[in-house]
Parts: structure tokens; sequence; C-alpha cells
């Protein structure tokens, strides 16, 4: 390869400018000896000698936050859009995804919540079945490891949240220059005591490491007096390491005071062996891992000190005591004010948490979820929604009097009266009377990612989600708002409310189906009840409990697979009521051990006593089904809804070779599906019809 290809593929794999981004003399080094000594001759064959492949130890319980081990300190703990475990993971240079180990208990929440939502990018998960320490979790990743082509491994911790990426990159370049086999990369700490010390033989060489609690007095005075002259090095545990060696040696670790494995005793085994042994001593401060509350309150206060400077270089007003985190690839307007706690989203974004005051937001600008607006003039903004249930977040309001909104989309958004908006599309949304509107369009729009051609594929002629002479909800109307309030004053206010919608012009044009999943979200965000139903479905989904444990299912069950190719293929079931997915449940388990491939979809939030996608879950956890998927169909109403759909939902469509619609609404929704459909009724009214 040539010294500008080498060049090249390096700054791929470090994720950094080689050599501009790299102090001269480590540049030259680097390009040194990857170009004289490694002589690479395809970028693959340089990936394989230096692109690592990380291990990220995450299964620990984190029991100093949380002593009962309710909280997971890795996924539970989030700064903005990111969760302690999605910050670490970015730290970690190479192009490989990551090989996560977790725990037992943390993978069922990765199956139940999506790796998406809890890990944030592409990962290859391994479970460390008992806490056996970090030689333990490496051990759970070895059939992983034993399958790749990488030449180095490189082992990080799921809970460094606040770390420099420099701390990493340096490891990685000091262990190639160096030619080591195995590399730890030590700190300078303010103590050495109760720590975990480095230690060297006569020559210099390092030999390993040794836990303070585990050290004799002769190992403490030695640390004291070098911690003195200021060489004192204590042990981060980031280690760098060849594959292969690592593997030879994995079953030679031996159990520490707690019966634990130390992967980093893999450093005095390869010392012993011969092998080549570095430390990296990493010399700017390092903050502490998520290992207790204070260690969290300080890494945070770090991300927002840097943010504020690199906000206030960008041009930006920033309130002294702003509290802001900020994913790559954001950008600001001119004249922004941010204060309070401000999450700046990616791709022109002004995201989660942000108040703004006094500000013009122009071009392209998207406005992330719990979003304060005051004294705001907005154009071409997109609105996205507010997901979170009370008490934990409340809709969106702030859309109040002097704002003035220009071409923009709502959803899910109260707004009040006073406000100027012109050129809007509306869906969901409570107006309250007085607002002066314009070419609005309440209803259904086709999703930016979802193409027409897909909607082709699925849907035979034009795609209307419902029915119009299906029921009205006229009569459901009083009694789900007796069910959402006692208040008499908020009652008022909802049925006023409800009032200017049925008013809207086009308001006809929704189906029955579609109008009932508008007024419940309306009555839902004005009370701020989440699921007035909730102790009718629950009983529902006993009767669900009794239905099956009885014997029941079993006829329905018969007379599905009688319509089936038994060879096996893929079934979509769209749940009913919260009693009828606990058959569902119990029908994808039975048809998954025939060798089917079988999905069952949930709504997206509670509506009347439709079971969500949340509650599938559960009931599928309670169950012990195993083998099945439950997603959420992104729908919020009754029935199914492709304009909401969600992508896994839309997935799940294409590939079915069967879709079973449970209840009058489901079967309704897909009446111009394109695909083979099964229908079946409430368990109470058990009846089978192929359609």
């Amino acid at each position: 390869m040539r010294i500008e290809e080498i060049e090249a593929e390096l700054s791929d794999i470090l994720g950094v400018r080689v050599p501009e981004d790299l102090e001269e003399e480590i540049a030259d080094q680097l390009i040194s000896v990857v170009s004289e000594r490694l002589k690479p001759e395809s970028p693959e064959e340089l990936h394989r000698m230096i692109d690592p492949q990380w291990v990220v130890l995450a299964a620990g319980r984190g029991t100093r936050i949380d002593p009962e081990s309710i909280l997971n300190k890795n996924i539970d703990i989030w700064f903005g859009e990111s969760n302690v475990l999605q910050l670490a993971l970015r730290h970690l240079p190479g192009t490989r995804p990551p090989i996560v180990v977790v725990n037992p208990q943390i993978r069922r929440r990765i199956e139940m919540e999506g790796a998406e939502r809890l890990i944030g990018r592409e990962a290859i998960i391994a479970v460390q079945k008992i806490p056996n320490g970090t030689g333990g979790a490496l051990i759970a990743a070895a059939e992983i490891l034993e399958k790749i082509d990488a030449d180095l491994i490189g082992v990080a911790f799921g809970d460094e949240s606040f770390l420099e990426r420099d701390m990493f990159l340096l490891t990685l370049v000091d262990h190639i220059v160096k030619g080591a086999d195995i590399t730890l990369c030590g700190k300078q700490p303010e103590t050495v005591v109760g720590k975990g010390g480095l230690f060297f033989d006569g020559s210099g060489r390092f030999i390993g490491t040794r836990e303070w609690a585990e050290m004799n007095e002769d190992e403490r005075g030695e640390m004291l007096r070098r911690f003195d002259k200021g060489e004192g090095y204590t042990n981060t545990g980031i280690t760098i390491a060849k594959r292969v060696e690592v593997l030879r040696r994995l079953d030679r670790l031996k159990p520490h005071l707690k019966g634990e494995l130390h992967h980093v005793d893999l450093i005095r085994i390869f010392y012993d062996d011969g092998l080549k042994t570095n430390a990296y001593i990493y010399r700017n401060s390092i903050p502490p891992g998520v290992n207790r509350w204070s260690a969290v309150m300080e890494g945070e206060s770090r991300i927002f000190r840097t943010n504020r400077r690199k906000f206030l270089d960008r041009g930006a007003r920033v309130d002294p005591e702003a509290r802001i985190t900020a994913e790559p690839g954001y950008r600001i307007g001119r004249a922004c004010y941010l204060l309070g706690r401000v999450h700046i989203g990616a791709q022109v974004r002004i995201g989660n948490y942000c108040r703004i005051e006094n500000s013009i937001l122009t071009g392209n600008t998207r406005l992330g979820d719990r979003v304060g607006l005051k004294d705001v003039v907005a154009h071409n903004t997109i609105f996205d929604s507010n997901p979170i249930r009370p008490p934990l977040g409340e809709p969106i309001s702030g859309l109040k009097v002097l704002s003035e909104i220009v071409n923009c989309r709502f959803e899910n958004v109260i707004i009040r009266s006073g406000v100027r908006l012109r050129d809007v599309e509306a869906r969901y949304t409570v107006i309250p009377s007085g607002v002066n509107l314009s070419n609005l369009k309440l209803g259904r729009w086709l999703r930016e990612d979802m193409a027409l051609d897909l909607m082709d594929e699925l849907v035979d002629g034009e795609y209307t989600p419902g029915s119009f002479t299906s029921d009205r909800p006229d009569n459901m109307m009083e009694n789900l708002i007796q069910r959402s309030t006692r208040n008499p004053k908020l009652a008022a206010v909802v049925r006023q409310n409800l009032s200017d919608l049925m008013g809207i012009d086009g308001i006809e044009e929704l189906t029955a189906q579609e109008l009932r999943g508008i007024i419940s979200e309306i009555i839902r965000l004005t009370t701020g009840n989440p699921d007035p139903y909730l102790l009718e479905k629950r009983r529902l989904r006993e009767e669900g409990f009794k239905f099956v444990k009885d014997g029941g299912g079993k006829r329905e069950l018969k007379e599905i697979t009688e319509v089936l190719d038994t060879s096996g293929g893929n079934i979509l079931i769209l749940s009913g009521r919260e009693g009828d997915g606990v058959e569902d449940i119990w029908l994808a388990g039975k048809l998954a051990e025939r060798g089917f491939h079988v999905v069952v979809a949930g709504k997206e939030l509670p509506v009347e006593t439709c079971v969500t996608a949340e509650e599938l879950s559960e009931i599928r956890y309670w169950m012990g089904i195993r083998g099945i998927s439950v997603i959420s169909s992104g729908s919020r109403m009754p029935g199914v809804n492709l304009f909401q759909a969600r992508r896994e939902f839309l997935n799940a469509l294409v590939e079915a070779d069967l879709v079973i619609c449970r209840g009058k609404d489901n079967l309704e929704t897909t009446e111009k599906l394109r695909r083979r459909r099964l229908f079946l009724s409430s368990i109470l009214l058990t009846s089978l019809r192929t359609i």
C-alpha cells in the first residue's frame, strides 16, 4: 500500500485525520511502523491487523448506584438522548461493532425494549451468566472472539461515559507503535491507597497489576514510594491485546478474594510466558466511572462545562448555568439563547428539554421532545411528538401568546389561544377556540420514511385506515371523559376541545377508527390520564389467563394450522383487546414451536381497551413464551394505521405470509391489504374466517 492509502485507512480506523490530528512524533512513528514493519498489502489486511474488536464489559450490577439493583447504571442513567453505555461506546476507535457483555437480566430487557434504544448502535451481545468479574465477562465473549478475524482485542467498560476518546486512541496507537502483545492503560492517580497498582521488574519491564487489598506490606510501601516520586501508576482496566494469545490463556485466570476473575491478570501470564507487555500511561486527569451518584454529578458537570464552551465558540448565547448535551452533527442558528436543561440533537436539531426565549428559528429546524417556547417566531419547523407519559413528561404546551408559527407540522401538541398559525398540518392536536388558523390540514399524511411504492405494494387501491360505516364515537366520548377525570372544570375543558375538534372542516373525512384514536389522544393530553381503561384491561387480562389455562385457544390453533403451509413461514398477529392479547401470545408460542416465525403487534399507546406492545411484552414475560417477537404497530387508534406505522411493523407486513386480525377494528383497517388474512374475534366470541 502507498503512504497515502495507509494514511487514509488509518484515519478511517482511528476516527481522526492522520497525520493532521495526531502529534507529529506520534503520527510519524505510527505511519513508519505500519508501512515498514507491518507492510499490509491491502486495506482489508490493515484493518485485520490494527482495527480492534472491542469487548465492552457492561454486566455489573452497580449496587453503589442502587443497592437493590433495580436500576442498571449502564442503561438506566441518561444524558440527553444517550445513556451511559451509549456514551461509553463513542470512545472506542475502530470500525467493528463492539461485543457488549451483559447479564441475563439486561439481555431480557434488550429483547423486550430493543437494542437500538438501549445500546444505540450496532452491537453484538454476549451474556455473562454468573457475576464472576471482568475475566468472567471476557470468557463470556470468547465464543464470539473465536470466530472473528481481528488480530487485536480491546477491553473497555460500559460505565466509563465521561472519559476522553484520546485515552483509548493513544492506548491503541502506543500498542501498535511498541509492537506489544498486550498493553494496559495506566493513569497518574491522586492516591494509590485502595487502588490497583502497576508493577515493574528490575529492568523496567511491565509485570502486571495487583489490587491494594491483595498487596503485602512491601508492595504497598513500594507503591507509596513511587507515588511520592510521581511514578505510582494505577490501573484503568482498558486493555489492548493480541486476540489469539488472549484466547489461549483465558483458562489460566484464577479467582481473587471475592471469587472474581480479573482480565488484567492476563498481563502477568503474558509476562511469565515471555511475551511483550506494555503500559501506556495517560497523563491527563481521568473522571471516575459511573459507580456512585457523586461521580454521575461530577461527570455531568464536565459535559456541561465543555459544551458551554463549544456553543459560545459557535456564537450561541448560553446561560452560565445552562446544562447542555449535544449529539454529533448538530448546528445552531443565529441569536439562539440557551438556558435550563438543553439537548441539541444531530442534523439541525434544537432538541429535548430545550427552553428557547426571544429567538428566531429559521431554516429546516427540528425541535425535539419536551420543548418549551416563549415569544418565538419559527419558520419551516417540525415539532416532534412527546412520547413520555406523566408525571415524567407533560404534553408539549408552550406555543403561547405572541408566538407566530409558519409552515409547520404538529403532532400531539396543545396550542394555546392567541397563537397565529399558517400553512399548518395538525394531527392529534388540541386546538382551543380563538386560534387563528389558515390552510390547516387535519388527518393523515404519508410518513417521510415510507416510500409510495411500499404503500402500493402493501395496499390495493387508495388506503384509508378504517371504515366509515363502523360506529362513530359519539357515545364513547362522555364515557371516556368520566373515566379520565373527576374534576368538573377539567372535564368542561375536554368537552370544549372536543367540540372544537368536531367542528373543524374535513373532520368527516376521517374514518371511525381514526376519530376514536384522535378523541382518545385529546382526552389523554388534556386530562393527563394515560390509560383510562387500565382497570378494565387488567380484568380482561385475567380473563385471558383463565381462558388459556382452561384449555381455550386449541380450536383456533387447529384451524389456523389447517390453512398454513406445514413447511413454515412468517405470521403477523394483530392483537386486539387486552384479554385477547393473552391468547395471541399463547397462539404465537405454539405456532413458533411448529417452525413458524411469528410477530405479535400491539398498539403504540393505550387506546380504549386495546393492548399495547408494552403490555404484550409483559404478558409474554409472565407466560414464559420464547421464540416470538413483540413489536409496536405504531398505531394510536383502534386497528391498524399505516400512516403511523413503525419501520419494524412495515417490515413484518412486507414479509408476512399470513396476517391474523384479532377483532373487528383490525379487520376493517386492513381491508385493502395485499396479504392473506385470517380473522379471529374476541376470546368470548371465538370464530375464525379466512379472507
